[in-house]
This record gives C-alpha cells, sequence and structure tokens, in this order.
C-alpha cells in the first residue's frame, strides 16, 4: 500500500499519516457497501490511524472530525462523542484565533 509506505518513511509527518487513516476509511467504506462483517474492524483501524495522526499535530480539529466519524461508523458512541467534542474545541479556538488576528489588522 502507498500510503503505508510514506507513513512509514517518515512516520513524524502528520500529513502521510493522516493519508493512511484516509485509505482505511476507503477501505471501511467499501467493506460497509458490501455489507461485511469485518468493515466495523476496518473502521476501529481508520479511527486509530487517525489517532496517530492527530498525536502529530493536536490542534488538527479535521483529524479529530474523522476521528469521531470513524468511531460513529464503528458504533462506538462514547468515543465518537468524546472527538467530536476535541473537534468542536479546535474548531472553536480556530475561530477565535482568526477573529483576533482579523482585529489586530
Amino acid at each position: 500500500m502507498l500510503f503505508q509506505r510514506a507513513h512509514d518513511a517518515d512516520p513524524s509527518q502528520h500529513a502521510a499519516a493522516f493519508r493512511l487513516g484516509q485509505a482505511f476509511v476507503a477501505e471501511a467504506h467499501a467493506l460497509q457497501k458490501e455489507g461485511s462483517e469485518d468493515a466495523t474492524a476496518m473502521w476501529r483501524q481508520a479511527a486509530l490511524q487517525c489517532e496517530v495522526a492527530f498525536a502529530l499535530d493536536p490542534h488538527h480539529a479535521v483529524t479529530a472530525m474523522h476521528i469521531a466519524s470513524c468511531y460513529a461508523w464503528a458504533q462506538d458512541a462514547e468515543a465518537k462523542q468524546a472527538w467530536a467534542q476535541i473537534a468542536q474545541h479546535l474548531q472553536e479556538e480556530h475561530a477565535a484565533y482568526m477573529a483576533a488576528d482579523e482585529a489586530a489588522r
């Protein structure tokens, strides 16, 4: 898998880790569409990989939202809620930063 090799080449890169998580999301979607019993496990794998990406950039709200979505599809309501709250906090933090930056101009 190309994304796996990119992540392995530089495991400190958020983008590579996140793209690998997105590849797992695509696979989970495909398994879900097929009605495969393996879909839930792949959703969890996607969430875990996105968590790796988030650890590399803990201010990336999009990554947190992806994790929340993965856990929602994996039917883990508690984890989904926790990550959704993190994402919301980061989005609010970003909006406040942007407003302060705009006010300073």
